[in-house]
């Protein structure tokens, strides 16, 4: 599970990231502003953020993206308080109301009750948002063989129990890093991990 989120974490993004310091924004031009009532949270993209294949972030990508977390039913509980989440979870409706696009760069996201964790749950791995067309056309495998964020790394290559192969996205919104790039290996058996380590094959284990 670990590697898995390491790997995930140089990919994907989420709109928000949870540092030392707090939250800071990550996909957002600022941190959103909140209604007197605590219920509403009104959001504006970064304008251009580029996706892994080349596509533009949209407010339509996030909404997917909190849509596609609910149907998978594999952490959606962390929405539970969005409004339209149990007609979602239960087969009810196809989207979730809770979440209004406005155009490209602004949308609302709206609660059943005041939340105060709620831009922690965004901030979550399980909350990265992915492009919706891209995600379509990889069906069950987006996610998993088939990845494609906003991060600092795109995924070249994906071998179950082999490993995984990242490098730089130079279009990175932040800045393009300074390594070309992240090779992941599989190694199951602890003393072969410690063999590849001590013969310089891994720089870390």
């Amino acid at each position: 599970y670990s590697i898995v989120m390491k790997i995930t974490d140089n990919v994907t993004e989420s709109l928000l990231t949870t540092t030392a310091d707090g939250l800071v924004p990550t996909l957002l031009t600022d941190m959103p502003s909140i209604s007197d009532d605590n219920m509403t949270y009104s959001f504006e993209l970064l304008p251009d953020v580029k996706f892994h294949d080349g596509t533009t972030l949209k407010a339509s990508d996030v909404k997917y993206s909190y849509e596609r977390l609910i149907k998978m039913a594999k952490m959606a509980t962390l929405l539970e308080n969005v409004v339209g989440y149990d007609e979602m979870s239960n087969g009810e409706a196809e989207e979730l109301s809770g979440v209004q696009v406005q155009d490209d760069t602004h949308f609302t996201i709206t609660l059943k009750k005041p939340y105060s964790p709620f831009l922690s749950v965004l901030s979550t791995a399980y909350c990265a948002i992915y492009p919706q067309e891209a995600c379509e056309a990889a069906g069950d495998s987006c996610g998993m063989t088939t990845l494609v964020g906003t991060g600092p790394f795109k995924m070249d290559s994906y071998q179950n129990g082999v490993g995984v192969t990242l490098s730089r996205f130079d279009d990175y919104h932040g800045g393009a890093v300074k390594l070309d790039g992240v090779s992941y290996k599989f190694i199951e058996d602890v003393n072969t991990q410690v063999l590849e380590y001590q013969k310089g094959n891994v720089d870390y284990v």
